[in-house]
């Protein structure tokens, strides 16, 4: 007896199975929202668009998000700000001991700053990681990814003086 197991022909009957329509409903939301998680990822972690390697880190923490809120039933706005902030998440992970410097948006200079502030991102990543989540979130996009407050707002599905109040922490 042969331990060669031969491929054969399927029946004309015999088809693969239909997919789900959950499946086809992941697979519409990750079609319509991944390219923007991925450019705003991107955009945290590399706001001047220099290092080349940032887009592949953005793909994959994106990816990461996706699969870990795979089973949700919600598709909406709501499902995808959720993965904006676990996406985000991730990418406060990857600014551990960054050694680049940004530049603060001009919106959120105070009437006695200097104009043109620097601000090393392994000691914005430091003063993030000590606040709760939703200040997290508006301060990596506001400072690191240079989105203005009202970018934030719509990103995060959050009242603008709402998005003021976590900046001013």
């Amino acid at each position: 007896m042969s331990a060669v197991v031969e491929p054969t022909e399927s029946a004309p009957g015999d088809a693969a199975p239909a997919p789900r329509a959950g499946d086809a409903r992941f697979a519409a939301w990750f079609d319509r929202d991944y390219p923007r998680i991925v450019g705003v990822a991107r955009q945290v972690l590399d706001a001047e668009g220099a290092t080349p390697a940032s887009l592949r880190l953005a793909e994959e923490l994106t990816v990461e998000a996706f699969s870990r809120l795979r089973w949700t039933r919600r598709r909406d706005d709501a499902a995808t700000t959720a993965l904006l902030c676990r996406t985000l998440d991730g990418c406060m992970d990857a600014l551990v001991g960054h050694p680049g410097v940004l530049t603060v948006h001009p919106e959120l200079l105070g009437p006695d700053m200097d104009p043109e502030p620097t601000l090393r991102i392994a000691e914005l990543q430091g003063a993030l990681a000590t606040m709760r989540a939703p200040d997290r979130h508006v301060g990596l996009l506001a400072l690191a990814a240079g989105y203005p407050p009202t970018g934030v707002s719509v990103l995060l599905l959050r009242p603008l003086d709402e998005v003021l109040e976590r900046l001013a922490r």
